[in-house]
Order: structure tokens, then C-alpha cells, then sequence
């Protein structure tokens, strides 16, 4: 699992993150920013969310997915309208 995430593969980094060691998740994912910006940005966003390995930081959150948004996701495009959605911030 660790060598499998250390080559980058993004289900062992979510897998470590959920099950494993949080820090050396992050750390490995740290490595995939500039490669895959809009893994890197949900996956953070989900971090700061759930407060893995810190505490949860709804506005960090949002700040990682709006991040994402303008590199052309489309599923943080989907999870901000969710999140404005239930705020009662849709317009």
C-alpha cells in the first residue's frame, strides 16, 4: 500500500487516508499537487471538511474547492453546489 501510494496511485493515498496514517498521506498527496491539482484540491477539501489530521475547517474546505472549480472540475463544481445548496446560498 505504501509503495503504491509513493508511485502516485490515488486510490493507496485515499485508502491511507481513511485507514492508515493520515500525516503520510498527506505528505504523498503534497507530492501529486502540480500532477493532478483537482485530486489534490478535493482530496484536501475532504481533509479540512472532516477534520483529518487536523481540525475540521469548513472554510478551507470551500477555499480547496473553489481551488479545484477553476482548474476544471467538475465534481468540485457539483460539491460547492451541494455545500451552497444546503447553506440556503443557491440563487
Amino acid at each position: 500500500l505504501e509503495k503504491a501510494a509513493t508511485l502516485g496511485y490515488r486510490p493507496a493515498i485515499i485508502y491511507m487516508l481513511n485507514y492508515g496514517s493520515v500525516q503520510r498521506a498527506l505528505e504523498l498527496l503534497e507530492k501529486l499537487k502540480d500532477t493532478y491539482p483537482c485530486f489534490y484540491h478535493l482530496v484536501m477539501s475532504k481533509v479540512y471538511e472532516e477534520g483529518l489530521g487536523t481540525g475540521p475547517d469548513l472554510r478551507k474546505s470551500i477555499e480547496h474547492l473553489k481551488l479545484a472549480e477553476k482548474k476544471g472540475c467538475l465534481e468540485a463544481i457539483l460539491r460547492l453546489a451541494q455545500v451552497y445548496f444546503s447553506c440556503g446560498e443557491y440563487r
